[in-house]
Formats: structure tokens, sequence, C-alpha cells
């Protein structure tokens, strides 16, 4: 079990404004449209974040595993605190859409970051990572009752993370897994072509 405290996220203004234009959130009305403010907002949102993760590598011992023929899984947990749903709560309308947006995007970065390092973890033991997956998140919905067993074993509550009530608190959160994929063997190199032969 590996557990880090306030580990470092990059700031993607740039994915913030993609989405909320996606969402269609008008950015000039709330004055964020200039590229260097909606910067700000994001920076600013993220002050008050404390990301924190904790995470494991499972090898064959979890129910279906062995049926996918997977040789390892790491499951883990990613959360940005209660700062900014507490700095949000004062938001409305747009504004509010938007720090929900950002929230997002600090988490799927996060993910990320953490995805490279559990694969240079996989890598050692000679395997590759498959692509994350996503199991509780903001934006998605989750029975309430599959909660406590997405936790699991992974001590979540080492980072202040708990299910109880049916949601995750603070409520951006995020239980992942990643599937360790078995290394493909490289192709056999080519014989060096003698003088005289033909390719």
């Amino acid at each position: 079990m590996r557990k880090i405290r306030k580990f470092k996220i990059p700031v993607y203004a740039h994915e913030v404004q993609r989405k909320a234009r996606k969402e269609k959130i008008d950015l000039f009305s709330i004055g964020l449209a200039a590229p260097e403010h909606l910067r700000e907002f994001a920076s600013a949102l993220f002050h008050d974040c404390e990301p924190a993760t904790v995470f494991d590598h499972a090898r064959e011992d979890l129910p279906g595993m062995k049926e996918n023929s997977l040789p390892g899984l790491t499951r883990g947990v990613i959360t940005l605190g209660p700062g900014l749903e507490a700095k949000a709560a004062g938001m409305q309308g747009d504004n509010a859409r938007l720090a929900e947006i950002a929230a997002g995007v600090f988490l799927e970065t996060g993910l990320k970051v953490v995805a490279e390092l559990a694969a240079q973890e996989a890598g050692n033991e000679g395997f590759d990572m498959g692509e994350p997956e996503i199991s509780a998140a903001p934006w998605l919905e989750t029975a309430p009752g599959t909660l406590p067993g997405l936790l699991g074993s992974l001590d979540a509550a080492k980072i202040g993370v708990s299910a109880e009530g049916g949601t995750l608190t603070p409520r951006h959160t995020l239980v992942f897994s990643i599937p360790w994929l078995n290394r493909k063997k490289k192709e056999k190199e080519k014989k060096a072509v003698k003088p005289g032969e033909k390719k």
C-alpha cells in the first residue's frame, strides 16, 4: 500500500477551457474569456486542494482477475480534499459549474500522475499497464451500496476519504483500477543480410 499526500498535479487551464466550451459555459459573461484569467481562476481553485492518494497492487487474488487472465491489478483512491468543495460552495451559476469542471480536470490529471507511478512499479516486475478504469467519481452515477466495496481494503480513511451515507467524502474523490498486462515479447531481430544475399 502506498500513500502520498500533497503530490503535484499540473494545472491544465486549456483543458478546463475546452470542457467549459463543450458544456456551453459563457466564459466571456463571467470575465474568464482571456486565457490568463482562466489560468488564474484554475490556479486559485487548485490552491485550496490537498491532493492525496492511496493505491495498492494485487497479484491474481481478486475476483475476476484469473478469469480475465490479469497478472495484476492496481487499485486506488485519489482525493482533492475538502478545500475546493468549500470554496466552490460560495459560487453560483456558471462559476460553480466551471469550478466543478476544473475539479474533474484536476482529478483526471492526478490519475495520470498516479498511473505513471504505478507503471514504474509494474514495469519493475516485467509488466505493462492497461488503461485506467474509473469506478467512482463526482461525474459518475454510482450505486451507494457499492461504494464500501470499491474502497475495500484500500485504507482510504488514511487520506480522509469515506463512503458514509452512500456518498464519497470529500466530494472530489475518484476511485480507480488499472489492469496489469503481460509484456509483449519483442519481435525477433532480423538476421543480418550477408554480402551477395537478397533481402
